[in-house]
């Protein structure tokens, strides 16, 4: 009966998840884990209760374990990479501002019909 506190309180980001998708008409990965603990400890009592031979108490904390240390390794992997892709921001150089050329105004292409009839254009083709 020690496993019911444990799956409790080891659970309930699992069982909070869970809740939160299917109330909003959702699934996550959270609700089939929280089935499977909760079913698993169901069947366990069930055995216990009616004197069944096998109670499998350690597997759903077991699953809770393993999915507990998953999930904090994959918190801890993810800050890791979101604080090596904001360093790279620190400290680069920065972009060479080109100076606009006959063929752009404001920074966009311009069109080759306005091109042609442009008087910055044709000035640059008399001067070359």
């Amino acid at each position: 009966m020690i496993a019911a506190p444990t799956l409790i309180y080891a659970g309930r980001f699992f069982y909070q998840s869970a809740w939160n998708a299917l109330k909003h008409g959702r699934t996550n990965m959270d609700v089939p884990i929280s089935l499977a603990v909760t079913l698993s400890y169901s069947m366990s009592l069930w055995e216990t209760i009616h004197h069944g031979e096998h109670a499998w108490f350690d597997a759903s904390v077991s699953l809770l374990f393993f999915l507990l240390i998953g999930r904090t390794l994959d918190h801890v992997m993810r800050d890791k990479a979101r604080a090596a892709i904001t360093g790279w921001g620190i400290g680069a150089p920065k972009p060479f501002p080109f100076p606009l050329g006959p063929w752009q105004r404001n920074g966009y292409v311009r069109s080759a019909s306005n091109l042609a009839n442009s008087p910055s254009y044709a000035a640059s083709i008399q001067k070359g």
